[in-house]
């Protein structure tokens, strides 16, 4: 089928492959009874309790039963298929975490606030948040946005996309923005004029968003583009 992709979601990483027309194998759990001669020189026999001590104080012997590995997969079959698993592959490896905790019927619960955002409106559908981290300064934050759609790879979402910082801190006014590399070692800017430069003629220029808008806190980010700021706010 010319006109139709399959694509595989999964919940965590794991190993694939297509070994022949027409068929797709994952590795969800590699459990071996017998040494399979690559290498290890021992069976890669992983059990729920461990293993007693190697030689010569014992002979590895395996306790417990086998581990098993449970995971979730989900199918996308249809048209424009990288458009359909960008959209829902990062909600499928990165579920909400929700807490819970019990109390008497009789016994109120005082929360000090009934409801918290750290957004004031919507991203844009083709963003996402990857890092919000307090830094050592209380009103230091690391940030980190992803452009999660390649090129032609939506029809709308593969276009750049613009995110405001300060609808990321509706309780406060952003003081300073740094942008820093991937790693947030070091400044955007001083990388840029350390970093080697290549004596080669290319084609066309790698898709980077631009600077922070003068006058405000708008960023772009362009198809697949991780940026990282380092933003401070008034406390």
């Amino acid at each position: 089928d010319q006109d139709r992709s399959f694509g595989v979601l999964v919940d965590r990483s794991q190993g694939g492959s297509s070994l022949s027309d027409g068929s797709l194998e994952l590795m969800i759990q590699r459990r071996l009874l017998h040494d399979d001669a690559r290498g290890v020189g021992e069976p890669l026999n992983e059990t729920d309790v461990g293993i007693t001590p190697c030689a010569p104080f014992g002979n590895a012997t395996r306790l417990g039963a086998g581990v098993v590995a449970k995971g979730m997969h989900r199918l996308t079959i249809g048209k424009n298929g990288a458009s359909k698993v960008r959209s829902q592959m990062d909600q499928f490896f990165s579920q909400p975490h929700v807490f819970v905790a019990s109390a008497p019927r009789d016994v109120p619960v005082s929360f000090s606030r009934p409801r918290f955002s750290l957004l004031k409106t919507s991203l844009p559908d083709n963003v996402m948040v990857l890092t919000y981290a307090v830094l050592n300064e209380e009103n230091t934050f690391l940030l980190r946005l992803a452009h999660q759609y390649g090129r032609d790879e939506g029809e709308a979402h593969s276009d750049p996309a613009y995110v405001n910082l300060q609808d990321l801190y509706p309780e406060h006014d952003i003081a300073s923005v740094t942008e820093k590399t991937l790693s947030a070692n070091q400044d955007r800017a001083d990388w840029e004029k350390r970093r080697l430069r290549w004596n080669n003629v290319m084609l066309e220029e790698p898709a980077r968003g631009e600077g922070i808008a003068e006058g405000g806190f708008v960023v772009m980010l362009k198809p697949l583009e991780i940026r990282t700021f380092e933003v401070s706010v008034t406390v």
